[in-house]
């Protein structure tokens, strides 16, 4: 009877400590690819959007240099011309003095976005006042273009003068532009079920800022991280990791065995 009591009793000591070891392995590992994941996405995201920050400043302190602190439709065209040859990651120019799109380049692609007033649209408003109230770049999205409904981000700077507001300048990055990056990058880090959501201070639905995403992933015990964007985050959720069975079988033969050993010790001891 004794001995039966014992054999339970070391049946569910080792029960707990492979549980204890296995949440421990858990912790461990969710650790390590998150942090992993983080930054290699972190170090790829920037370097894609390095181009649109450097660009939309370009053409900012071009405008604050310029003539009555505008462009000219042919001098924007130039510069904008110039900037997307130079920078490979911009897919569109946009000039917006007092906060309405008066130039776009190329035209055909966003000629549908002249004349939006984003200080006046509940979808961009919240977005533009940051972008004013920081003086920072804001890179905002994904959102849907009004000018060909193509999802995208908006990369924007205010222009302000002794702190007087002019306008904005904006750059679009395309979001298939930097998804299939995105992708192959997890692929490298071997994560299978993902989910990443950029930043739009004007939608309060996560399913709107979805950047991208894999397979199911369980919020109450997804894996979470943060990527910094320039002066924004975005959000990196990875499904938990689990040991396998087999693992786990390994983990209490293992614990079970050392303890009857340990037991066996202590008898003899005694």
């Amino acid at each position: 009877m004794l001995g039966k009591l014992l054999f339970f009793v070391l049946l569910l000591v080792s029960i707990l400590i492979s549980e204890i070891i296995v949440l421990n392995i858990n912790k461990a590992e969710n650790e390590r690819r998150i942090s992993h994941s983080v930054i290699a996405i972190n170090d790829l995201v920037e370097s894609v959007f390095n181009d649109a920050v450097i660009a939309v400043d370009v053409l900012k302190e071009i405008v604050k240099i310029s003539d009555q602190k505008t462009l000219s439709l042919e001098k924007f065209n130039q510069i904008s011309a110039s900037l997307l040859s130079e920078y490979h990651n911009v897919d569109a120019t946009l000039l917006l003095p007092n906060g309405i799109v008066s130039y776009v380049y190329p035209y055909e692609e966003n000629k549908l976005a002249l004349g939006h007033d984003i200080l006046n649209d509940e979808n961009r408003r919240k977005g533009g006042l940051e972008s004013i109230k920081n003086n920072d770049v804001r890179v905002i999205g994904p959102v849907t273009l009004i000018q060909n409904g193509k999802q995208a981000f908006i990369v924007r700077k205010a222009i302000l003068s002794n702190n007087t507001f002019l306008g904005f300048t904006s750059l679009v990055v395309h979001l298939s532009s930097i998804s299939e990056l995105i992708k192959q990058e997890l692929i490298r880090e071997e994560m299978n079920n993902y989910k990443i959501t950029g930043y739009n201070p004007d939608s309060g639905i996560a399913e709107e800022k979805l950047v991208l995403s894999k397979g199911d992933i369980n919020n109450n015990d997804a894996v979470k991280g943060i990527i910094n964007i320039f002066n924004v985050h975005w959000e990196l959720s990875l499904a938990s990791y689990q040991p396998s069975l087999k693992i786990k079988a390994v983990i209490f033969v293992c614990v079970f065995f050392t303890l009857c050993m340990m037991q066996g010790e202590i008898v003899n001891v005694f």
